[in-house]
């Protein structure tokens, strides 16, 4: 039987870890390692990785300096002994199945990589694009095709995708320990282009907790420009994987149009100021990245190339707002951005109207049923933790009795 590792970094989650390990632990797949990774946690989430590896011997803690997410994944798969390996985050969890499918769905399509569904958590905090983005379709590419990349629903979240670790030995593939966000969208990008077979499944896997307290993202989410040079980063940082791994002969174009899509109507929004700056070094990583290739623009849809070209010729910080339209529409589709421009007159009065009138009886019922769910949520996670506890007890009274017994 295969060995399947399940990686999980861990840095200060006292609140989530308990819950990550049960549902780890009660996976249906038998030959199973669990490597938690404490990368210099400063609350009591080691004691719990500690608590836990004493009561499930399949469970092994790996102690270092805080390096952050990325160099703890690395450490984790550099300790791993499994065929395959999947890296998770201490503040979710997985379905009791999960491990069991995606060892099927390797050893059925002799696959490099996996990638699978997963649910919001809770619910009522899931979105419609991060719902449908979770959703994958059931397909499998031999080699790379740049669908995976830009079509279908398979990233920018690494913690469900599963490799062989094989594959990432043979490629020498890691995390980005330079990136301290993003190193999931660095990841797909380079293992999809080297995967000889990549295997998407719909399965839904994964208990995906939408906000946690303290996390990265969530601070930054309200900074655009910090935001933004982060985004640039994960941009520098793509480009780089690809030209030591000679993969930008794939599809130059494609690169830029994808990060155009990534980054550009951020930046519109941006003080012009920092707009300046941003497109200021989002025209040197082009002239460092492509400078040897020609025609660039020509690979680009036309609204998509005018903005290029501006980028390029330093003038892209006084674009006309019509050529943001054009842009808009061109990635929108040209009868979504029709529709909501009739539709935005129409949606400003129903705002004004419900800020009128208050809320309507559904929405609060709505509300009070994600709080409940929230409630829940939360008394699971206090709920593993005390079990956790009672486990640990009963585990030490037994102990000197056994050693009595003997």
């Amino acid at each position: 039987m295969a060995k399947f590792s399940v990686v999980i970094p861990v840095y200060n989650v006292e609140k989530y870890l308990s819950y990550c390990l049960d549902s780890v632990r009660a996976q249906t797949y038998a030959d199973l390692e669990i490597i938690c990774v404490d990368d210099g946690s400063t609350d009591r989430s080691a004691h719990i990785a500690w608590m836990h590896a004493a009561l499930d011997p399949r469970i092994r803690v790996v102690s270092k300096e805080n390096g952050g997410v990325s160099s703890a994944k690395n450490a984790g798969i550099r300790a791993a002994t499994g065929d395959y390996i999947l890296c998770v985050d201490a503040d979710d969890a997985l379905q009791p199945q999960a491990c069991e499918r995606l060892v099927r769905a390797f050893e059925e399509n002799d696959a490099d990589v996996v990638t699978f569904g997963a649910h919001c958590v809770p619910w009522c905090d899931g979105y419609p694009w991060l719902v449908d983005c979770l959703s994958p379709r059931d397909v499998v590419y031999d080699g790379f095709d740049w669908k995976l990349l830009l079509e279908e629903k398979s990233r920018p979240f690494a913690w469900r995708t599963a490799t062989t670790r094989a594959f990432l030995e043979q490629h020498g593939i890691s995390y980005n320990e330079t990136l301290p966000l993003g190193e999931d969208q660095a990841f797909h990008f380079e293992i999809y282009p080297l995967s000889k077979k990549t295997v998407l499944i719909s399965d839904k896997l994964y208990d995906y907790r939408v906000v946690r307290e303290g996390s990265a993202m969530r601070v930054l989410f309200d900074d655009l420009a910090g935001r933004m040079d982060k985004h640039l980063d994960i941009v520098e940082a793509i480009f780089s994987a690809w030209e030591k791994r000679a993969l930008i002969d794939l599809g130059p174009a494609r690169l830029v149009d994808w990060s155009l899509d990534f980054l550009f109507l951020d930046i519109q929004a941006l003080a012009p100021e920092d707009r300046k700056r941003v497109l200021a070094r989002l025209k040197d990583l082009y002239e460092r990245g492509f400078s040897r290739y020609d025609g660039i623009a020509d690979g680009l849809p036309e609204a998509v190339a005018r903005v290029y070209r501006r980028i390029m010729d330093g003038s892209a910080d006084e674009l006309a707002r019509l050529d943001v339209w054009r842009y808009v529409a061109c990635r929108m589709g040209k009868k979504a951005y029709v529709k909501s421009l009739v539709l935005r007159p129409v949606n400003k009065a129903k705002d004004a109207l419900r800020r009128r009138i208050g809320p309507s009886r559904k929405t609060v019922e709505g509300w009070l049923e994600g709080e409940k769910e929230r409630a829940r949520c939360d008394k699971r996670l206090s709920d593993s933790l005390e079990k956790l506890l009672l486990d640990a007890l009963d585990d030490a009274c037994e102990a000197p009795s056994s050693a009595t017994a003997g």
